[in-house]
């Protein structure tokens, strides 16, 4: 009779326990790694919101003072300020899981508050007084940082408390409607906020976010053909570097650049609906320390920008927080610098992956100029430069100015007297000074001002 012997059978189910307990172990494993990962990334998430409240309330006070400021110093010092914590309060947003929020407008009303104040600063400068209108605007910028500081500590509060987490928000988020999970809904504040704009006033001043700037019709669309949903959605791919099944259509964009946008978990891209061209893309994950070279984020970036096939670009200056370093490139032709075709690229410092891009001040700008022979070379365009610096090289460059015009110049790089890094632009066809900014180089990055 055959059979399982006695022995045999023993050894079966002492084998069958063994390999039962080795998988318990391992699923007990696995589960205790899961929540430790889950653990971890909530409380970056948390570090993140509690630093953005800070900004904000630093943002907010320095706005309050800037209300009562009456003096050009004291204008410039407080803009100052502004730039570098409004720099700080994008960082830590955007490490936030809240990318489908598509907070586009927020972004912007950030990077508007220092550019603003300065510009003001140097009206002031100039022995002019800041109109009714200014001042108005002022107030304004107040009020709205007061209600995005609110938004953020009520954020903040809630998850603290055990309220919310970032798991339910993310959960949200992805879902089909929001707060569907039936928790309540901790990012319709943020989402109002980004709807209230069509309220702000515009903002026109001499810097690189006036609203002025971002009225035009975009050049790189015009005559473009109109597309499809999936011909952008293959752009998207192409900028997320995931596949087109991986993006959800999460909406459209009006206004004078109309768009497709897209996104999953983690990641929002933004497709031109003419021409589908890359407009922005932006990853939220959280970036552990990392110390990759300047250089190496570079290449990074330029690698991004050739996949994208976008045309001849040089970088200008670049800003690192957060552990992630923000390149800017500006467009080449005929060895000219063209710095209203501003493209960003932002890069993790822990991988070198890139975090995001945006391509808005190239697009809407980027043409094929004419330029018309400069009434002065180089060498006499250098003699305008003051005597109290030391001129280290120079280029060709096209500013823009606070007309929709733009200036060809001659920039110069300096260094002053104490030892600082400046930049003197000369209009190539006048002689006259356009612009001074000097040049803030720290671990942080080199920054204008």
């Amino acid at each position: 009779m055959n059979g399982i012997s006695r022995r045999g059978l023993v050894r079966i189910i002492s084998f069958t326990l063994a390999l039962v307990t080795l998988l318990g172990a391992g699923c007990f494993v696995y589960s205790r790694r899961a929540r430790s990962a889950e653990l971890k990334l909530e409380a970056s998430y948390l570090r993140a919101v509690e630093n953005l409240n800070d900004y904000m309330t630093s943002i907010s006070n320095t706005l309050i003072k800037g209300k009562y400021a009456n003096t050009a110093p004291m204008l410039e010092s407080l803009a100052d300020k502004l730039k570098n914590d409004t720099q700080g309060a994008k960082e830590s947003l955007s490490e936030l899981p809240l990318g489908q929020l598509h907070l586009e407008n927020t972004y912007r009303f950030l990077s508007q508050l220092g550019e603003y104040t300065l510009s003001l600063s140097r009206k002031l400068s100039r022995g002019e007084s800041l109109t009714e209108e200014e001042a108005a605007n002022m107030e304004k910028m107040e009020q709205y940082c007061a209600s995005l500081r609110e938004e953020v500590q009520l954020l903040e509060d809630s998850v603290q408390t055990g309220t919310t987490s970032f798991k339910s928000i993310v959960q949200d988020l992805s879902g089909n409607s929001l707060g569907e999970n039936g928790t309540p809904n901790f990012t319709d504040g943020f989402k109002e906020y980004e709807e209230g704009f069509a309220e702000f006033p515009s903002l026109i001043y001499d810097g690189p976010f006036s609203d002025h700037l971002t009225q035009q019709k975009p050049k790189m669309t015009e005559g473009k053909e109109s597309v499809t949903v999936i011909e952008a959605r293959k752009t998207a791919a192409k900028m997320t570097g995931m596949t087109e099944d991986q993006l959800k259509n999460t909406g459209e964009e009006a206004g004078n650049m109309p768009c497709y946008t897209f996104s999953n978990d983690e990641v929002t891209a933004s497709v031109t609906k003419q021409g589908a061209l890359p407009v922005y893309y932006l990853n939220s994950r959280m970036v552990e320390e990392g110390d990759l070279p300047q250089e190496d984020c570079v290449k990074a970036a330029r690698e991004y920008l050739d996949k994208l096939a976008i045309g001849s670009l040089t970088e200008s200056y670049y800003e690192s927080y957060g552990n992630i370093m923000t390149i800017n490139f500006a467009a080449l032709q005929d060895d000219v610098t063209l710095y209203p075709d501003l493209i960003k690229v932002s890069v993790a410092m822990d991988n070198g992956e890139i975090l995001g891009f945006d391509a808005r001040g190239y697009l809407t700008n980027h043409h094929q100029r004419t330029f018309e022979k400069p009434a002065l070379s180089m060498e006499e365009a250098q003699k305008k430069v003051s005597p109290n610096i030391t001129v280290k090289n120079g280029k060709m460059a096209v500013v823009p100015s606070t007309s929709l015009t733009e200036k060809l110049c001659y920039e110069f790089v300096c260094t002053g007297a104490d030892n600082e890094n400046i930049l003197v632009y000369i209009n190539a066809h006048t002689g006259m000074e356009e612009e001074i900014l000097i040049l803030l180089i720290s671990e942080n990055g080199t920054l204008t001002f």
